[in-house]
């Protein structure tokens, strides 16, 4: 078996090039679903869903620690979310997510980016 001179001691040929290309990747992607949720072309947040309606979370916007608080709350991509009560005049909306009832205002609410919209359930 011949030596492969582009080859590191001990580690995987291209291993740090495909983290680094994997990690530009989500982050080109990021980049494009936040435009398009600007142009209004793109996903809806929590904040605009009614009573009763149910959608899965996409990704999360905002600073990193607003994206932290979010995530240790529960709403991580992925995870179906199901809208209670939402209070008036721009008050907190009252959420089901992984069981437990979580109320959000409004605000941490639109960094709430979701997938898919269906009623019911």
């Amino acid at each position: 078996m011949r030596a492969d001179p582009h080859r590191h001691k001990g580690k995987k040929p291209g291993c740090w090039f495909s983290r680094w290309l994997y990690r530009m990747q989500e982050a080109q992607g990021a980049l494009e679903r936040a435009e398009a949720f600007q142009d209004g072309k793109g996903p809806r947040s929590l904040a605009d869903l009614r009573p009763g309606e149910c959608a899965d979370v996409l990704f999360l916007a905002g600073t990193a620690r607003e994206r932290l608080r979010l995530m240790e709350m529960g709403l991580t991509p992925g995870v179906h979310v199901k809208v209670l009560r939402v209070a008036a005049f721009g008050g907190p909306l009252d959420v089901l997510v992984r069981g437990y009832q979580l109320s959000l205002r409004r605000e941490e609410a639109a960094a709430v980016l979701l997938a898919d919209f269906e009623e019911g359930s």
